[in-house]
This record gives structure tokens, sequence and C-alpha cells, in this order.
């Protein structure tokens, strides 16, 4: 799994360099089909494939790429009887420059739609070839926007993008695009679920940090601007520095995205509480003790809503660890979401 706003990323960054994409793996190692690194200026800028001897082939066959794009096979060994920890690998490498005036218009909408509501399909072309790299960026209808334009009269059938959409996981593909049939290697996205923090104090702060290392698209939403700051974020998140009433009329929460509500007051909390219950979130997490959360089930079961946030709500949020510091209690509110995540794949 890679998180769902690494292409996003560099493309804020507008980098220049090499991709590196897992497209098979054996199991024998912690990588994985659709991990992916990103390398420039000489060093690791983003993401991995695995770590150890795997990633130190893959980043020198990096720095060594003078083609568009190379396809080849590694696997690492350990010397005398012990067994290899990284197992075998086939990997796409593409040289990429996303500063590229012509790539402009690819990386807005990329931008504009991830994260969101609606499922989207990253493709990449596999290709032995010396092309340079083909990205495509398609919803069920087709092409949306294209790195190469190539790639841009691929149409969607209803019947290939309920294909494609089955597997959540990244995967190789062969498309028809006129009369030749490619492979293409399928990144989906927006398919996790987006992560809404309800309030920006001390313990969000430390939760966007960990959700977003974690594969969340976070989106921070608190009114108060002396914290709502870039600096106190991960770069990938969105902050939506308006009152949640307003961002509940404004932004469509689907039934993959999750809520985690830690305003600056118990009032606040319950208010915002009563608007999630209309909404289809998978999980809805309040942050506080038990004597809070006690009172507030008291209150939705008296105005008859309370059955509405069953198999939904998390409160106390978090796993039972004894934790305190924001850090902490952010590690036991990260562990559950990623509990919760793994049950919708």
């Amino acid at each position: 799994m890679i998180p769902e706003l690494f292409f996003n990323d560099l493309c804020h960054r507008k980098s220049c360099g090499v991709m590196a994409t897992i497209l098979s793996s054996d199991g024998h190692g912690p990588a994985r089909s659709g991990d992916r690194l990103f390398f420039s200026e000489g060093r690791l800028a983003a993401g991995t494939v695995g770590g150890g001897s795997n990633e130190q082939q893959v980043l020198q066959a990096c720095a060594a790429l003078t083609t568009n794009r190379r396809l080849l096979d590694i696997s690492s060994f350990l010397p005398g009887s012990l067994p290899s920890c990284g197992g075998k690998l086939r990997v796409m490498l593409e040289r990429i420059d996303l500063s590229d005036p012509a790539a402009t218009s690819f990386l807005e909408t990329l931008q504009q739609l991830v994260p969101g509501p609606d499922p989207l399909l990253l493709l990449s072309l596999v290709d032995e070839s010396d092309k340079a790299p083909c990205y495509l960026l398609a919803n069920e209808k087709g092409a949306i926007a294209a790195l190469n334009e190539e790639c841009r009269t691929l149409e969607f059938s209803p019947e290939l993008w309920q294909q494609l959409m089955a597997d959540e996981q990244h995967s190789l593909q062969k498309l028809t695009i006129g009369s030749s049939q490619l492979s293409f290697f399928t990144h989906p996205l927006n398919r996790r679920g987006r992560l809404f923090l309800l309030g920006a104090g001390h313990v969000a702060r430390e939760v966007a940090w960990l959700a977003d290392r974690t594969g969340f698209q976070v989106i921070i939403v608190d009114p108060r601007q002396e914290l709502m700051q870039a600096e106190r974020f991960p770069a990938a998140c969105t902050l939506c520095p308006e009152d949640s009433h307003q961002f509940f009329l404004d932004d469509p929460i689907g039934s993959r995205d999750f809520l985690v509500i830690a305003g600056p007051d118990h009032a606040t909390d319950l208010a915002v509480l009563e608007q999630a219950i209309s909404t289809p979130a998978r999980y809805i997490g309040v942050m506080g003790s038990r004597r809070k959360i006690n009172a507030f089930e008291k209150t939705l079961k008296q105005k008859g809503v309370y059955q509405s946030l069953a198999g939904r709500l998390y409160a106390p949020i978090g796993i039972s660890i004894p934790s305190k510091s924001p850090a902490e209690v952010a590690v036991s509110i990260v562990a559950e979401l990623i509990q919760v995540r793994a049950k919708l794949a």
C-alpha cells in the first residue's frame, strides 16, 4: 500500500526525477505490487519499496537510468545459508519531469480531484520501449487528464470500469486503445476513504502527522485561524479554515470516510456529532472522557437519533492503551483508524 496522495505530493512540488514502481513481488519481502518511490537530485525523495538491499538496488538503478523507461528484475541475497528477506521484484523505472509546462493541466486536475468523494483510476503505461512515461487519470466515463496525450483516447465501458474498480489493489491490466492492446498499471484513487479532523488542536495535529504517514487523506476543519497554519501539518493535508456546520453543507461525506471530532469544547463537539449522524461516514470518533461520552449518548437518545450511530460510533476514541501525551493519544486513535480501514478492503 502507498499513500493516496503520493503522486499528488510530487505534483505539488513539481518534482523531476525517476519513479520506481513495483509491478510484482514474490511475497517474500515487505514490498508489494504498487509500492513506489521517487528518486530526485541524487537521493530518495519520497516513498519506499520495502527498504533493505532491494531498495538499495532500485535506488542505484534510478541513479544510473539514462532512458525514459526501464523494466528490471532484482532480488536480494544473503551470504551462506540464510534466506533472502527481500524476495524478487519486478520494477518499472520512469524518468518523469513534473516541472514541464505541458504537464500543468494534468497536475492541476489531479490536485483538484484527489482527495475527493469520487473514485478515480491513475493508470501508467507499462512498456519495454523508450517512450516518454504515459499517465492517465480517469473516471467511469473515460479519460479526464493525461500526462502524454497517447493515452487520452482510452474509453471505459461500464463493464471495463467495474472490472478495474473491483480490485482495490494496484495491478497490471491489459487494456485496448484503438486497435492496440497495451499493459497498464492501475492505481485506484479516492477508494480508501478520507479522514476529516474536525478540530485542529494538539491531538489533532499529532493525528494528522501519523495518519498522513499511514496513507490517509487528511482534511482538517477548524475556524480558528491561529491553529490552521500550514507549517503545523503535513504538506499533503487539506486545510479548511471554516465552521464545521458550513463544511458539512458544502462537502459531501462518503460511506468510506472517517470523522474525528476533537473540538475546543463539549458543546461544539456535540453539535458536530449531531451533524455527523446524518452523513453515511463509516467511522465517527469522538474525543473525550467516558463521562462526556455518556452525556452525549443520553442527549442523543432523548432526541431519538442515537440508533443511527450503531456500528459507526467510536467513543471514547482510540484503542485502549495507557496514553497520556498528545502523541500517545494520536497513536491510539490512528491504530483504531487502521483497524477499521482494514475491514473496508
